[in-house]
């Protein structure tokens, strides 16, 4: 299975492998993961069938893993076809996934929010619930009130679904920090290719949404320690 620099990678066993293979995505790096022993082969484009690609294949286990991981990152450091981006012909492309990262984001970090909506509105249907029980007279009022709670918490939920949908994660949990930390993951990698732009009018506005979409992943509670500054 092939994953892309914006997926989640499966973690490996090893911490200096875990490095290693953090360092490739952020480095906007493939992961193809293998069924044999080893772990898989990190590759610098997503095309397989490439023979100008820079490779590296990864281990589950072994004497020297920690050295291998190191060979690794300077692999990647290494890169030669990483400079071209650098080009300017390589700009507009890096802007362009860059505002693809960030555009995701977006839509990650709306349903998101949605999810806090709902379960605010999902509060307010158990509170008014017990209170129906503790107020038998009140009851039949109490339940509508509910009922309504309820339509409003569902409601966030479908808009939920449509922007995990727009996002194309469509298989997230509709949970908050889950949604945020993908949300966060594309913020990163949208920084990692701004970053590899020269001068670009284009390259200002979106870091400054970039810088926008990370406060928000902060406010939800997600994991953005990848893109705790500038690199």
């Amino acid at each position: 299975m092939l994953y892309s620099p914006s997926d989640r990678w499966p973690a490996h066993s090893k911490a200096y492998w875990r490095a290693a293979l953090k360092h490739a995505r952020r480095n906007g790096w493939y992961l193809n993961v293998y069924s044999d022993h080893a772990f898989g082969q990190v590759r610098c484009n997503s095309d397989l069938q490439s023979q100008n690609a820079c490779t590296y294949k990864v281990f589950s286990s072994g004497k020297g893993g920690e050295s291998a991981a190191k060979e690794c990152q300077k692999k990647v450091d290494n890169c030669p076809h990483r400079t071209q981006a650098t080009e300017p012909e390589g700009a507009d492309e890096r802007l362009a996934r860059a505002a693809d990262h960030l555009t995701k984001a977006r839509r990650l970090l709306d349903a998101a929010e949605k999810c806090v909506e709902r379960e605010r509105q999902q509060y307010i249907v158990d509170e008014l619930l017990e209170n129906a029980e503790a107020n038998l007279e009140q009851y039949e009022q109490l339940m509508d009130q509910a009922i309504e709670a309820e339509e409003q918490a569902e409601l966030a939920a479908q808009t939920v679904r449509q922007s995990l949908v727009k996002a194309g994660e469509a298989g997230l949990p509709s949970e908050v920090t889950p949604i945020s930390e993908v949300a966060g993951s594309h913020v990163v990698q949208a920084e990692g290719e701004l970053q590899r732009v020269g001068n670009h009018p284009e390259k200002l506005r979106l870091t400054q949404l970039a810088r926008s979409l990370r406060d928000r992943v902060r406010a939800l509670g997600g994991d953005i320690s990848d893109a705790d500054g500038p690199r």
